[in-house]
C-alpha cells in the first residue's frame, strides 16, 4: 500500500483525520555513520545510491548532518582508546544512545577502567528506568566488582527471560544465550549459540566479530557454528 514515506503519511491522514507536523530541517541535527562504518563495500551499489541520495536531500533542506564513526567498528579492530572517544562523542549527541553507553562500558573495562564502565552501566540503567539492574551494580568497584555486577545482571535477565517465556512470549535462543555468558556458563551460553544458528540468527555475526564473545570464540563447538553459518 506505501512505498515511500510520503505514502505512510498519507494514509496515517486518511485513517486518523489529523495531518503529521510539518518539521524545520534547519533546526534538525541528524548523526550519520562514517565511512568506517559503512565502507562502500560490501554495501549493495543501488542501496547505497539511495542513502547517498537520501543524506544529500536532506543536507538540501537544511539538515545538519554529523558524520561519526559511533566507536562500535574500532571495538571491533580492538582499538579501544580510540572507540572510548568516539562513543562518548555519540553519547554527548544522544545521552539516551543505550548502544553507545554499553559499548563504552565494555571498551573502558577492557582497558582496566572498571570503575569508569561501571559508571557508565550505571548511568544508562538510570535513564532506561531499569532501577532494578542500576541498584545490582551500584555498590560495585573495581575488576571483581566489574565481573560480579556481569554476573548479577546475567542472573537478572535470565529471570526476566524466564517470566517472558512462562507469559507464553517467543524468546530468542540468543537472548538466552547472552544472558548465560554474562553468568559465566559458557558451555550453556554455546548450547544455546547453537540453538540460535538452527534457526540462522543473523545476531550471530556478533559472535564471530564483537569483543564480548573473544572468550568463547576459540571453542571448537563455536568455530563449528561460525563455519557451518559461512563465518569463517
Amino acid at each position: 500500500m506505501a512505498r515511500t514515506v510520503s505514502d505512510v503519511a498519507f494514509l496515517d491522514a486518511l485513517i486518523t483525520g489529523e495531518r503529521a507536523p510539518v518539521v524545520d530541517l534547519r533546526r534538525v541535527r541528524i548523526a550519520i555513520p562514517s565511512d568506517d562504518f559503512w565502507p562502500q563495500e560490501p554495501v549493495d551499489p543501488g542501496v547505497a545510491a539511495v542513502v547517498r541520495d537520501a543524506f544529500a536531500k536532506l543536507r538540501d533542506a537544511g539538515c545538519t548532518l554529523i558524520e561519526i564513526d559511533f566507536g562500535y567498528t574500532l571495538t571491533l579492530e580492538g582499538r579501544d582508546d580510540d572507540a572510548v572517544v568516539e562513543l562518548r562523542r555519540a553519547l554527548q549527541l544522544d545521552p539516551t544512545y543505550w548502544r553507545a553507553r554499553e559499548e563504552l562500558a565494555g571498551a573502558l573495562a577492557r582497558r582496566g577502567r572498571h570503575d569508569a564502565a561501571l559508571c557508565e552501566l550505571g548511568a544508562g540503567f538510570i535513564i532506561a528506568g531499569d532501577i532494578e539492574k542500576a541498584g545490582a551494580i551500584a555498590a560495585a568497584s573495581g575488576e571483581s566488582g566489574y565481573r560480579d555486577s556481569q554476573r548479577r545482571l546475567g542472573e537478572i535477565e535470565s529471570q526476566r527471560l524466564r517470566v517472558r517465556a512462562g507469559e507464553g512470549k517467543y524468546v530468542a535462543a540468543f537472548e538466552q544465550a547472552l544472558a548465560l555468558l554474562d553468568q559465566g556458563d559458557r558451555e550453556a551460553a554455546i548450547t544455546q549459540l547453537e540453538r540460535a544458528g538452527a534457526v540462522r540468527d543473523p545476531r550471530l555475526t556478533f559472535v564471530r566479530y564483537a569483543p564480548k564473545y573473544r572468550a568463547i570464540a576459540n571453542h571448537p563447538r563455536v568455530q563449528a557454528l561460525m563455519r557451518a553459518m559461512n563465518l569463517l
